[in-house]
């Protein structure tokens, strides 16, 4: 059975504004290129949105969050991927092309870009209120050809809907976002689109275990979350 990485030890993990658009290009990694494209606009708010993907990984649709676009400065940050992930860089003088460096963790790495089109953000499915029985940390462990201890956390946001967050100690990975919380009833599932991720499964009775499946890519495993002790 194929085994699970779960998260990305590097990502290398028509508004009228110049910088928007959809922007493609490399991050020049020691010894190999990794293909990245982003997509910037505003929104109805006037307020900077984004997405991010990985063509090689087939990954699209990770949120890009602290847009900061000042003259010809553009930055942003590939939100939920462990190292903080930041793209600082500069528009071209015909606005063509955006080109700067990434910073992730204590590692930089040069990249560029080029404006191929019209932006296409992605916007990720708005969570559901998520129920105090499911909010806490849990605790479970994949188990495919080798075992994978995974922490959830998961917690209500300022809107009353579900907000929360992965960690995989074995990797030395934590906080790694969760995209998308749907609850119904005893029911739950999450997405989370960096590591192109998700789970679905039901509480039961006595609200210590979330009992289902987790899925990454084109493999899927039993996976039971149990209510972390009390520290």
């Amino acid at each position: 059975m194929k085994s699970f990485a779960l998260f990305l030890p590097m990502l290398v993990a028509g508004s009228g504004f110049a910088q928007s658009g959809h922007w493609e290009g490399k991050i020049q990694a020691p010894g190999h290129e990794m293909s990245v494209s982003a997509d910037l606009n505003k929104n109805e708010k006037g307020e900077w949105v984004g997405s991010f993907g990985m063509p090689e990984q087939k990954m699209t649709g990770m949120a890009l969050s602290n847009i900061a676009v000042k003259d010809k400065a553009v930055a942003f940050e590939v939100a939920g991927v462990p190292g903080k992930p930041i793209f600082d860089g500069k528009l071209s003088d015909d606005g063509k092309s955006l080109a700067g460096t990434l910073n992730q963790g204590a590692a930089t790495f040069p990249f560029t870009m080029q404006r191929t089109g019209e932006a296409r953000v992605e916007v990720a499915a708005k969570s559901t209120v998520l129920a105090k029985e499911f909010q806490g940390d849990w605790e479970g462990v994949i188990d495919s050809g080798r075992p994978l201890r995974i922490v959830l956390h998961l917690t209500q946001a300022a809107d009353g809907t579900g907000s929360g967050s992965i960690d995989s100690p074995d990797q030395n990975a934590n906080g790694i976002g969760i995209t998308t919380i749907t609850q119904a009833g005893k029911s739950l599932k999450f997405e989370i689109k960096v590591i192109q991720g998700s789970f679905a499964g039901d509480l039961n009775a006595d609200g210590t275990e979330i009992k289902g499946t987790w899925a990454q890519g084109p493999s899927s495993v039993p996976l039971t979350f149990k209510r972390a002790a009390a520290k």
